[in-house]
């Protein structure tokens, strides 16, 4: 799916990758670990040796339960690659492990004025070879966990401002570019650092029913102020994946093996995440439901687990109870 973002893209700046929950733990941080993961794993180990640059709003991002992610993707590494594997002490996975923690930098703003000199100065930092460990690496993407954090801060500054005219109008109009200072500055420090921007965002509007994830409920209105609607090369939609509802027509033999998935499903920690399709032409999505608007993953003790692996654990899984079986 992310391979056709060229589709959406409207210039040549680096894209703009937007991940929505619809409610509280969603799932968009842990695929934040995920893709963090990715970027600062060593080639060697199957991830991009990149840095990454987090912009933690929320003050929620984990490093312990980032390296858990690193941990897991080392582990499914060696394991997909055996030939070129050898067995390591476990002092050498932590040590590897902290190799590739120091190349995240985090930042943990107070407001969206403290947001925005953040990333004005992102390029200043970077580029300085004496204050991080990064310099010889390429930046994967700067993310900002979440867009949404001072949303109600700055509605209620908006607010009180518009209630003092005249001399309110300079404050009002301060207040106003808020956002559009943020996103300038997002996008300077992209531009001259070269890296995409992802961002997390909590949807705030209302909800028909957070449980129904049918066609009819994947196009959300952005809900954000200009000009931030129009910021995002692609929209992801992250959200648990729903309990099926038992049907009223059902006996009770039914209702106990429906009640054992339903209990597998909430235990498995299975999530979904598709393509939000407000504001999409439609020849776009076409081309997406062709080649897959969407994917699963499951966040467990370890970590995220994308389909592809969860397929995987799955039929090794099934490999095993049919070896046993055959042993009986």
């Amino acid at each position: 799916m992310l391979k056709n973002m060229s589709e959406f893209r409207q210039s040549n700046m680096p894209p703009v990758l937007e991940l929505i929950s619809l409610v509280s733990g969603g799932g968009k941080t842990h695929l934040l670990y995920h893709l963090t993961a990715i970027a600062i794993i060593p080639k060697a180990r199957g991830g991009r040796q990149s840095a990454v640059v987090i912009i933690d709003t929320d003050g929620r991002f984990s490093v312990p339960r980032l390296a858990e992610q690193v941990q897991l993707l080392l582990a499914q590494h060696s394991a997909q690659n055996p030939a070129n594997a050898s067995p390591s002490p476990p002092s050498d996975m932590e040590e590897t492990i902290h190799a590739a923690l120091r190349h995240v930098h985090i930042f943990h703003p107070h407001s969206l004025a403290s947001t925005t000199a953040t990333l004005r100065s992102l390029p200043t930092y970077l580029f300085n070879p004496t204050a991080h460990h990064s310099f010889d690496r390429a930046v994967a993407f700067i993310a900002l966990d979440s867009a949404s954090a001072f949303y109600w801060q700055y509605r209620s500054e908006a607010d009180d401002a518009a209630l003092v005219p005249p001399s309110g109008i300079a404050g009002s109009n301060k207040s106003a570019r808020a956002y559009t200072d943020l996103l300038s500055a997002f996008r300077h420090s992209s531009k001259v650092l070269n890296a995409p921007l992802i961002l997390t965002n909590r949807h705030l509007g209302a909800l028909k029913d957070p449980n129904s994830m049918g066609p009819s409920s994947r196009s959300f209105r952005p809900s954000l102020p200009p000009p931030w609607p129009n910021a995002p090369t692609l929209r992801l939609v992250v959200h648990r994946a729903a309990v099926r509802k038992l049907p009223v027509q059902i006996s009770v033999e039914e209702a106990k093996r429906e009640s054992e998935t339903r209990q597998q499903v909430v235990r498995e920690g299975k999530f979904e995440c598709f393509v939000d399709e407000f504001g999409v032409e439609e020849r776009v999505l076409q081309r997406l439901r062709v080649d897959g608007a969407g994917f699963d993953f499951r966040i467990t003790a370890e970590g995220v687990v994308l389909r592809s692996e969860v397929a995987r654990a799955d039929a090794d899984a099934d490999l095993s109870h049919e070896t046993e079986a055959a042993k009986d």
